[in-house]
């Protein structure tokens, strides 16, 4: 789904623009406003996409961000780009405001901390979910909880509340609903089907950075259909196939498949999805027994006769 991104024409009058260079100027207009974005400033994007996107070299395009950091407007942290005072800009509204809330729950906690945030006005504060080394900190920021004033139904407020001594338990975090509603039933990382739906993914983006597939986010909704395509081209096999027919492909075989196709120059543009990879798997696997090497007519002669031997023997 494609998002709308408005660029005030001030933009070119700002002090800071116009001393930049002509490479430069693009590559901030293209952190504003490529397909990644989001309304908070703080999103996960690559070099390698940038790069490609742009047309900069890899190197240069890391050179410009460092010149951005140093001058304090952006920052690139493991894989992430941060906007100095990109909520600034956002319109203030409720329902911007809460998409705001809610995507601080989701990046790292130091861009966080870096980045110009109205905290009051986004009803955010910020705590650290864990210390532990061995944990990531990327959630920071906890939603606030509106105090219930109602003296019916708070038991703070409510005399007659035999609790009124405790204190009220805070909501869960938003990532917990995210994940209670659509849980998966297996650990991302065990299940098969979601790492070869993985592999497929990492395979048509090598291919093309653009292409539109899911979030590798086992509660994202289309990461869901993919792997259930997956686990039923595994358990069933072929569009149509019933279980009882055993119809199902080895992951070994899957792997095959799909380091294939993403390397033959017709199918990595028609293989796109794992609902089309199970929908075309035949066709591929045959494709792949025709595209093995010919053998020469005394390859086979050759063959033919030890074939002759071993059944005397």
């Amino acid at each position: 789904m494609s998002k709308q991104r408005y660029l005030d024409t001030k933009f070119w009058d700002d002090s800071y623009i116009v001393n930049k260079d002509p490479i430069e100027k693009f590559l901030f207009i293209y952190l504003l406003t490529n397909p990644l974005t989001n309304i908070l400033g703080i999103y996960e994007i690559s070099l390698r996409r940038i790069a490609f996107d742009t047309g900069i070299d890899k190197e240069m395009v890391l050179k410009i961000l460092e010149r951005f950091e140093e001058d304090d407007k952006v920052k690139y942290h493991k894989g992430y780009i941060a906007l100095k005072n990109f909520t600034k800009y956002q319109k203030n509204n409720p329902k911007i405001n809460k998409g705001i809330e809610i995507l601080t729950n989701e990046v790292p906690l130091e861009l966080l901390k870096w980045v110009n945030i109205d905290k009051k006005r986004f009803n955010i504060s910020l705590e650290t979910v864990d210390d532990s080394p061995k944990k990531s900190k990327k959630i920071a920021y906890r939603s606030l909880s509106h105090p219930n004033t109602n003296p019916n139904t708070n038991p703070n407020t409510n005399p007659n509340s035999k609790n009124n001594d405790k204190p009220l338990t805070p909501p869960p975090p938003f990532k917990q609903i995210k994940e209670e509603k659509k849980d998966i039933g297996t650990k991302a990382e065990d299940n098969m089907s979601y790492r070869a739906t993985c592999y497929l993914i990492d395979k048509i983006l090598a291919n093309n950075p653009r292409a539109r597939i899911p979030n590798k986010d086992p509660t994202d909704n289309l990461m869901q259909k993919w792997t259930d395509e997956m686990e039923k081209l595994h358990r069933l096999g072929p569009v149509g196939a019933a279980e009882s027919e055993h119809k199902g492909y080895s992951w070994k075989e899957i792997k095959k498949i799909i380091n294939w196709c993403q390397d033959d120059n017709f199918w990595k543009a028609n293989i796109l999805s794992t609902t089309k990879l199970r929908e075309k798997i035949i066709t591929l696997e045959n494709k792949i027994g025709v595209s093995k090497p010919k053998i020469s007519m005394e390859e086979s002669l050759r063959k033919m006769e030890e074939e002759d031997g071993e059944e005397k023997l």
